[in-house]
């Protein structure tokens, strides 16, 4: 009988000490419920509150983790920078930057291959040296050891001409329709695409070839045979 009437003379000391401190009942019920709505409105109603800033610091912490979930379900560029720009000093920050850098990566490594030029492949590992990207875009570069020719000619301004009309007929297909010089005094000025692997070389051969346009592959010099 004296333990149950103990009992009760605690629980209603508990009670009535929660309804003398309503700050304390409220901050019970904002940790418990642990969301930005909860805290929020203990700030609201008990902004001088000795835990006033713990419950800043919780709201940082929960705007935080929400703006970072965001902007890994969009997985996006603007996605990652937008979290950047609202969450400046949050805890995803490095992890948001290295997002950014990858997906920069991967589009630009994207460009580079619809591109296929020797000139893209260079502007990528120039812009992104390291990474499986630029290790790929080396072994690419490393293939491209030939060139298709379209025209030779004596003449250095017949070349040029040339290498006008056939980059706009031909600027689809051909990447870089550019003059060589003649390598000795007796050889001709050679209208050839940039540099591109054996295997783009003879498709781009066969469809100039079906559109009755003379091309010829050619391995650059000094390139293993």
């Amino acid at each position: 009988m004296k333990i149950r009437l103990t009992m009760g003379l605690v629980l209603c000391t508990s009670l009535l000490l929660m309804a003398c401190n309503p700050a304390e009942n409220d901050w019970n019920k904002s940790t418990s419920a642990n969301t930005l709505i909860a805290y929020r409105t203990f700030l609201r109603e008990h902004p001088g509150d000795k835990r006033a800033d713990q419950a800043r610091g919780r709201i940082l912490a929960l705007q935080d983790d929400a703006d970072w979930n965001t902007a890994k379900n969009l997985n996006t560029i603007a996605g990652f920078q937008d979290y950047l720009q609202k969450e400046s000093g949050g805890v995803h920050v490095l992890e948001a930057q290295a997002q950014v850098t990858a997906l920069k990566r991967a589009d630009a490594w994207q460009a580079a291959q619809k591109d296929g030029s020797a000139a893209s492949l260079q502007a990528f590992l120039k812009q992104y040296p390291q990474g499986p990207q630029a290790d790929q875009a080396r072994q690419k570069l490393d293939d491209m050891a030939y060139r298709v020719q379209l025209a030779d000619t004596h003449s250095k301004a017949v070349a040029e001409r040339k290498r006008a009309k056939l980059q706009a007929r031909f600027g689809s297909v051909v990447h870089d329709v550019v003059v060589v010089p003649p390598s000795s005094p007796d050889a001709n000025y050679r209208v050839t695409s940039g540099l591109m692997s054996q295997a783009t070389a003879n498709s781009v051969c066969a469809s100039l070839e079906r559109a009755h346009q003379s091309c010829k592959a050619i391995q650059t010099p000094g390139t293993a045979g």
